[in-house]
Formats: structure tokens, C-alpha cells, sequence
């Protein structure tokens, strides 16, 4: 029989007990606000804050989202799923381009009416949506992943670097300010070279050849993978959550 072994079974429950103690959702910066699932998936608070528009890095799609509540705030069109694990070994590099570009768009788009949602169990239809035309609001994207801590914190800050020309310090010290963030060591080691590559990891147009901070990274990760004898191609798990 296995032994019981205290540090074990505290490290499991570390996550358990951060979320509890860490606010489900943060606003970072205008228009830009950064989550756990919890708050990702929960369509009232995604009313609260005007979210009109959702990116998920994580592995798992919430059934939630399907719900004629959410999808009148959020529709599948706004919703930009980023299918990503933390480990030593993801790629979220690949993804920022896409990323950043998705909430430029969004961020871009002028002040609408406040919406203001049926009460939950009359609501049937996206289509039973109400506007406040007395009210304008702004556009706000969530970037969001498990606990809003790693993920989705390195796509908030290299999002942010982008934005400002600032270094991968400073904006992780300003993220930090906000929420109590800790992007792993593998995505801060992307971070830097998402900043040493100014923010572009392709030398060509068809997004082929690599710079060479990129091509470094990718012959690291290439070995780390293949000490855990892996590829990089494995699917990544997504499920429906309950």
C-alpha cells in the first residue's frame, strides 16, 4: 500500500486553495480585464463587467458558453478559443499574433448601448437581448484560463508589450499590481522572445521561417518534448465541462 505523503497531497490542493483566495476576476488595463474559469463561464458576471468579447487559453470548453444568456453577451463569433496546456513544453508563441489581433479588433470598435438581460428563466433566445440607449459603454475584452494565473497571464502581458514597447519586466511588475500573477518559466522564457523579436516571431510574410530568438526556442522546446517522448503534435483534451 502507498504511503500517505502529506507534501503530495498539499500540492494537489495548492490550486484549490489559491483560488480561493485570489480574485476570480482583475481589471488590468482599460478595456482589458484578466479571469479564472470561474468567472470566464459565469454569464452574470460577464454582464457586470460589459465583456462583449472572450479569449480562452486553456484545454476545456465550458458548456456554459452555449447557454442563449451568455451567447447574447458573447457571441461564438467574439469568442476566441486558444486550445493550450501549462507545461514546460506549450507553445502559446505560435498564437500571439492571432491573439492580439482578435482583441485590437474588438478594443477598436466605438461605445454601444448598455445591454441589459431578461431575467435567467424567461430567457429562451439570444435574440431577447435589451439595450439601454441611455447608457454607452466601451468595449471589454477577458482574457482568461484555469485560474487566470499562467496562461492566460502570458497572453495578457505579451499583449500588453506589444502595446506599449514595453520590456517583458515592466509589464509583468504592472500585470502584478493588478492580480497576483506567475506565468510558468516556459512562457516567461517565450516572453522574452516574443520581446527580443519585437513582437514578431516570423521572418517572412507566410509565417514560415523563424527569427532566430524563435528557431532557438523551438530547437529547446524540440528536446524537451523529446525527453518526455513527445512530439508536440499531441492533441490537446477538449471536453464539454459540466
Amino acid at each position: 500500500m502507498e504511503m500517505f505523503k502529506p507534501a503530495l497531497a498539499a500540492e494537489a490542493l495548492r490550486p484549490f486553495f489559491e483560488s480561493r483566495t485570489r480574485e476570480h476576476i482583475s481589471h488590468i488595463d482599460n478595456g482589458l480585464y484578466l479571469s479564472d474559469w470561474i468567472a470566464a463561464r459565469d454569464y452574470r458576471t460577464i454582464h457586470l463587467h460589459n465583456i462583449t468579447a472572450v479569449v480562452s487559453v486553456t484545454n476545456a470548453r465550458d458548456h456554459r458558453w452555449r447557454w442563449p444568456q451568455y451567447e447574447m453577451l458573447v457571441p461564438p463569433e467574439h469568442h476566441l478559443f486558444i486550445p493550450a496546456l501549462d507545461n514546460p513544453t506549450e507553445d502559446l508563441l505560435v498564437h500571439l499574433e492571432e491573439i492580439c489581433g482578435f482583441i485590437d479588433w474588438h478594443l477598436a470598435k466605438p461605445p454601444g448601448p448598455a445591454r441589459i438581460l431578461p431575467q435567467a428563466n424567461r430567457i429562451h433566445s439570444v435574440n431577447q437581448l435589451e439595450h439601454n440607449p441611455n447608457v454607452e459603454v466601451f468595449p471589454q475584452v477577458l482574457i482568461h484560463c484555469q485560474m487566470g494565473v499562467s496562461r492566460s497571464a502570458t497572453v495578457m502581458i505579451a499583449y500588453l508589450m506589444r502595446k506599449r514597447g514595453d520590456s517583458m519586466e515592466q509589464v509583468l511588475r504592472d500585470v502584478k499590481r493588478k492580480r497576483d500573477v506567475n506565468p510558468n518559466v516556459n512562457f516567461l522564457e517565450q516572453l522574452k522572445v516574443w520581446e527580443v523579436t519585437n513582437y514578431q516571431i516570423w521572418a517572412d510574410k507566410d509565417n514560415k521561417i523563424p527569427k532566430e530568438a524563435y528557431r532557438v526556442f523551438l530547437q529547446a522546446r524540440t528536446k524537451r518534448l523529446e525527453a518526455n517522448g513527445l512530439t508536440g503534435d499531441e492533441p490537446v483534451c477538449l471536453f464539454w465541462n459540466s
